[in-house]
């Protein structure tokens, strides 16, 4: 007979003064803590074998694309009516292109708030008076890097990485000394502890976090939509993709939200020197361009430049929320906005909820300086009979200026 069949024959007794009581509490109590530890090791069991199948299906891909994929040297190309063909209108083009890039065109400031722009200058001049004081609030740089911290994170770095221009880094923009790399690596490994205290990244950003990755987040999105559309509810939906992220970081912004974020003092400077005063140049085919400044972006493949990236956006989930009504939820929690990187999905039970998340979005662009990208903006409504691509929401001609 079940210690509960045991209680209730004795009369259910209401406290501890009773042994069958006890004795029912204590063994239900022993049940939950091995169903949780059970259903723990479960969930591992499964994450670890969908991330192994995402990497031998990432890993097969890469072996059949690359023996096709053919050389582009000494490609022609025609940019705006004009064809570039030697090696140094090429070379040449192609910095034009990335400086325009890099720093922001008058076209684009006239597109963006002015004000917040001064008032981001004003508390950059704030911090800078304020960081010179040697605190470390995140206890990174406290204490030197040990031989055998240095030796473990060169052990963990990539291997068969392609050399770049300089036949050192790995990357394809980014020529930074290897010292430099590994000190890069250093830090973000001594941040990790304090970005686990700080909840960084937010619930909602799912790039950047040990153990989930898109198909996690692609879950969590269905079931939170199924069970809203199973108790016969609609969910108004629309996609954000920021246009040319990485290439167009604000640094005045960053600097400030990384000091927001907590990160002060003598690792802020640290942070700053990396950013400010960069600059660049084009290699093609061996060709190398000029030197040019550049005033935004972060590396594409850079060891920072996620971490810079999740720092700039961790803010649009409370952002988009201000005054939206009826936001999805699932199991009381919010999953209006969940986000991978750049890509982001605005989720309501409303149309005027989703507007307004909409319209918090173009506002969140307009303050700091990005642009969502047309093409790949589409709204849509999930729990109809047939799925509805809607073109009417204001985002659109919002959006396109």
């Amino acid at each position: 007979m079940s210690l509960r069949h045991v209680w209730i024959g004795h009369g259910k007794p209401p406290d501890n003064n009773h042994e069958s009581y006890s004795d029912y509490k204590t063994a239900k109590r022993r049940f939950a803590r091995m169903f949780e530890d059970k259903q723990q090791t479960f969930y591992q069991k499964e994450y670890e074998k969908v991330e192994n199948d995402i990497n031998i299906d990432i890993k097969t891909l890469w072996k059949r694309v690359r023996p096709k994929r053919q050389p582009t040297s000494g490609t022609a190309i025609t940019v705006d009516g004009i064809t570039y063909k030697s090696q140094d209108e090429l070379c040449d083009m192609w910095r034009r292109h990335y400086q325009a890039l890099l720093n922001e065109q008058a076209s684009e400031s006239a597109r963006y708030d002015s004000n917040h722009a001064d008032i981001l200058c004003k508390q950059l001049g704030d911090i800078k008076q304020l960081s010179n004081s040697s605190d470390d609030p995140t206890n990174t740089l406290l204490e030197p890097f040990s031989i055998n911290e240095i030796a473990n994170t060169c052990k963990d770095l990539p291997n068969n990485k392609a050399p770049g221009y300089d036949q050192i880094s790995y990357e394809c923009v980014s020529l930074t000394p290897t010292l430099n790399k590994l000190l890069e690596k250093l830090v973000l490994n001594r941040l990790k502890p304090w970005f686990a205290q700080k909840e960084f990244p937010p619930p909602l950003q799912q790039a950047g976090r040990e153990k989930t990755n898109c198909i996690c987040l692609t879950y969590m999105v269905l079931e939170a939509i199924g069970n809203a559309v199973f108790r016969g509810s609609k969910v108004y939906g629309c996609f954000l993709d920021i246009k040319s992220a990485y290439d167009v970081i604000n640094w005045q912004g960053l600097l400030v939200k990384l000091w927001n974020l907590g990160i002060k003092h003598k690792l802020w400077n640290l942070f700053e020197h990396w950013l400010i005063g960069s600059t660049a140049h084009i290699s093609t085919n061996g060709e190398a361009s000029s030197v040019f400044q550049i005033s935004r972006s972060i590396k594409q493949g850079g060891l920072l430049s996620t971490f810079y990236f999740l720092v700039f956006y961790h803010d649009i989930h409370s952002f988009v929320r201000r005054g939206s009504t009826q936001p999805l939820t699932f199991h009381n929690r919010d999953i209006s906005s969940p986000t991978m990187a750049d890509d982001t999905l605005l989720l309501s039970m409303t149309p005027r909820g989703l507007q307004t998340m909409i319209d918090n979005a173009y506002m969140y662009s307009r303050l700091w300086r990005l642009e969502y990208s047309p093409s790949k903006t589409k709204c849509i409504v999930f729990g109809d009979r047939k799925l509805k691509h809607i073109d009417n929401y204001q985002c659109f001609s919002v959006i396109n200026g």
